[in-house]
């Protein structure tokens, strides 16, 4: 059961390791869906990605995810390994425009839809599709980035869950 919270926050992890249960704990994937769609501040990260995602792709296995973002994720043998650099639009994490670095590691790769909105255009770093990173759904971003948190990021988002708060 998710508390009685004003954020939300899913790390990364390994979720192709845990695939069939996440798939069948139906009652958190409601209300993890249920919460994100009343527009609660949200930001995952890689696995969370993943996981907020349509399905999963592991070896000869395919998981049903949250599937609050319109795609779907394959397990590859190649690792990404990069640090990131790029500008962030918009989102829960920044007003308008700012830099940002972070880093990213995971042996997958998601196919998304190509109405997807993005909020980071990375200068180095491979992200989820053709450099861009942080897909945004509802008021949550997700991304394959783990970011270096700023302080400017930490207020924004704080910011924007006590104004949820007050709803």
């Amino acid at each position: 059961r998710i508390p009685d919270i004003n954020g939300l926050y899913i790390g990364g992890g390994f979720p192709e390791v845990r695939g069939s249960v996440l798939e069948k704990n139906y009652a958190i994937i409601n209300e993890i869906k249920s919460t994100i769609q009343s527009g609660m501040p949200t930001y995952a990260e890689c696995g969370g990605l993943i996981y907020l995602g349509k399905s999963l792709q592991y070896d000869s296995k395919r998981y049903n995810m949250a599937g609050i973002i319109d795609g779907h994720t394959f397990m590859t043998k190649k690792a990404t390994l990069n640090y990131t650099k790029g500008i962030m639009h918009n989102s829960i994490l920044s007003d308008g425009i700012s830099k940002f670095n972070g880093h990213e590691f995971h042996y997958s790769s998601m196919h998304i839809d190509s109405d997807s909105k993005f909020a980071q255009k990375l200068q180095r770093g491979v992200g989820i599709t053709q450099k861009k990173d942080g897909v945004l759904v509802y008021n949550a971003m997700a991304s394959y980035g783990h970011l270096y948190f700023s302080d400017k990021m930490a207020k924004n988002i704080i910011k924007k869950c006590v104004k949820f708060s007050r709803r």
